[in-house]
């Protein structure tokens, strides 16, 4: 092997070793960046831990909480209507 072919043999190494590191480096800066901080400096479990809080009851202040409630309260709304719609058809045939 020449001189210049050892060299040549050297540089192209060395440009494959430095193209794997700037990948590595790039995959590194990606996956911390989504797994990181966000802008507010909270990190993903803190977020899923607020996103966790609100799948479940616990009281009241949880997004299905409300969803209970307001199914509860259009159970009863639904029934009051019901009643209402079979007095007034009740009145209605009387007067006939």
């Amino acid at each position: 092997m020449t001189q210049w072919q050892t060299y040549l043999a050297v540089t192209c190494s060395l440009i494959v070793v430095l193209g794997g590191i700037v990948k590595i480096y790039k995959l590194t800066k990606r996956i911390d960046a989504s797994i990181g901080l966000d802008r507010d400096g909270r990190t993903v479990s803190e977020r899923m831990g607020r996103v966790e809080h609100q799948l479940w009851p616990n009281g009241g202040s949880s997004l299905m909480d409300k969803v209970n409630s307001n199914e509860r309260i259009n159970s009863e709304i639904s029934g009051e209507i019901t009643i209402i719609r079979e007095l007034l058809q009740a009145l209605l045939s009387n007067r006939k």
